[in-house]
């Protein structure tokens, strides 16, 4: 069985401090660890699912896909919904569905 426990510890720090200096570096933005300039550049079908994890809030999935050009918006699951949003209201303020069920 493969584990942490396995991995030389030298090199799991360094790719840990990589990781966290990637991370850190867009850590302030909308969408944690990634600017919108580079969601607009993303130029591949794009499928938006809140709620697939817990981590990331509504505001945060919506955002991503105001800015991702042809981004298709598929919320398969209103009872995860940000509790902070009434669903009446967020029902009325989401962003179109996506026509096909496919999760890229």
């Amino acid at each position: 069985m493969v584990g942490l426990l396995t991995f030389d510890s030298v090199k799991f720090i360094v790719v840990m401090n990589k990781w966290r200096t990637a991370f850190l570096k867009g850590a302030d933005e909308p969408v944690m660890g990634i600017s919108d300039n580079e969601l607009e550049d993303i130029n591949i079908s794009t499928v938006i699912a809140p709620y697939y994890d817990k981590m990331h809030r509504y505001a945060t999935v919506a955002h991503a896909h105001k800015m991702i050009p042809n981004s298709q918006f598929f919320e398969y699951d209103l009872t995860f919904r940000d509790s902070s949003k009434n669903i009446t209201e967020a029902k009325s303020n989401t962003p179109r569905r996506a026509d096909r069920h496919i999760l890229v």
